[in-house]
């Protein structure tokens, strides 16, 4: 989904910069800040994501995340220096 990202910056007029992702299993994504801060009220595909990493976007109350979905994951603390794509 990283072909997201470039959409997203085009779409959103965000500089030169694009959100890189972490994890294979991501989607990145555009959230608004109720729907990231209010997780029961989310769709329900939302309710129990975690969102990885958060940038801002051109549009007020608007962000560009990267999202996980599901259970079937595990976070690793960058300061480890591993992630999940090695």
């Amino acid at each position: 989904m990283v072909q997201g990202a470039g959409h997203l910056v085009h779409r959103y007029g965000l500089g030169g910069e694009r959100m890189v992702k972490i994890f294979k299993k991501s989607t990145i994504e555009v959230w608004c800040t109720d729907y990231i801060n209010n997780p029961k009220k989310r769709a329900e595909k939302d309710k129990d994501a975690v969102v990885v990493q958060l940038e801002a976007s051109s549009t007020a109350k608007n962000y560009i995340v990267e999202v996980m979905r599901g259970n079937d994951y595990t976070l690793i603390p960058m300061t480890t220096g591993e992630s999940e794509d090695k």
